[in-house]
C-alpha cells in the first residue's frame, strides 16, 4: 500500500509470478487414452480373463507366465507385479480424471 487506506499496489517480483501461475492453472486435465498394446488374439492365447483385458493386459501376460513358471512364488515376479500394479493405478487415475471432468 502506498499510503494508509489507499489502493493496494499490484504484486511484483516472485509474488506476481506465483499469481500468474495460479491464474493459468487448469485443474481439469485433458486425458487421452493410452495405446492398447496387447491385441485380442494375444489376450485370448494367454487366457486373460475378460475383466482384465484392459490397457494393462500387455503387462499381465508376462506376469502370469512368470507366476506359472515359479509356482506362484510371492517373491519371484515382484518387478513385473510392480509394473502391472502401477499401470493399473495410472489407469484408475485416468478414469477418475475423466469422471471428474464429466461431472464438473
Amino acid at each position: 500500500m502506498a499510503e494508509r487506506g489507499g489502493i493496494a499496489e499490484p504484486f511484483s517480483g516472485p509474488q506476481a509470478e506465483l499469481e500468474a501461475l495460479r491464474a493459468s492453472y487448469d485443474p481439469s486435465p485433458k486425458v487421452d487414452p493410452p495405446e492398447m498394446i496387447a491385441t485380442r488374439e494375444e489376450m485370448k492365447e494367454a487366457k486373460v480373463p475378460l475383466p482384465f483385458r484392459n490397457y494393462c493386459a500387455h503387462l499381465l501376460i508376462p506376469l502370469n507366465e512368470c507366476r506359472k513358471a515359479t509356482f506362484y512364488s510371492p517373491f519371484q515376479c515382484s518387478d513385473l507385479r510392480h509394473a502391472y500394479e502401477k499401470c493399473e493405478f495410472d489407469e484408475y487415475t485416468r478414469r477418475r480424471a475423466i469422471y471428474k471432468e464429466a461431472n464438473a
